[in-house]
């Protein structure tokens, strides 16, 4: 299992964060070797749970392909998920959109669903989790603590420790994030 928690604050920035643990398939022996969160370009980063070959594969690919707009990374990711499909894996991508703005982005491999967001107003929370049973979970108790006036980094970190309490057997709480700061730009028409 892992956790990935995105957030979009508003007229400040994306932060992603990621456990680092992972079960190696041929051992089944758990460590805490393994990032989740990857910066694909200087404005968007990717948080990846579930099937861990095919997820770095699909990070592989967005980097290769260099300095591509958001608008086609997520094509690509519908794409990539039809053909090389792995069950129970999601995909987080985030940061400034085509249009200046900050957006988040997330790709459920079973059952294949897609949910974009984007507002200059709201904060947007995404947790993923593998298996997705406890999503609802880790989101309830990442709203709690911002309610009670836990700032949003801290709140990442107390949830990706609360998951890790939750479920130590499959998620770290040893951690990666990447933090993509909002500065207002000007779009090329």
């Amino acid at each position: 299992m892992s956790i990935i928690v995105a957030i979009v604050i508003p007229n400040n920035g994306f932060l992603i964060y990621g456990d680092r643990k992972r079960l190696n398939m041929k051992t089944r022996i758990r460590i805490e070797d393994i990032r989740k969160v990857y910066n694909i370009t200087n404005t968007t980063a990717i948080g990846l749970t579930g099937h861990s070959e095919w997820c770095i594969s699909v990070k592989d690919y967005l980097i290769s392909l260099g300095n591509i707009k958001p608008s086609e990374m997520i094509s690509i990711i519908k794409e990539f998920s039809l053909k090389k499909l792995a069950a129970d894996s999601t995909i987080t991508l985030g940061g400034i959109y085509d249009d200046g703005k900050l957006f988040t982005f997330t790709y459920k491999t079973t059952p294949p669903t897609a949910e974009f967001f984007q507002s200059e107003k709201n904060a947007q929370l995404s947790v993923a989790s593998n298996p997705q049973i406890f999503v609802d979970q880790f989101s309830a108790f990442f709203k709690n603590e911002l309610m009670v006036g836990i700032e949003a980094n801290q709140a990442i970190i107390n949830t990706i420790k609360f998951a890790s309490e939750i479920s130590p057997e499959t998620i770290s709480s040893e951690f990666d994030f990447i933090g993509i700061p909002y500065e207002p730009q000007e779009v090329a028409s």
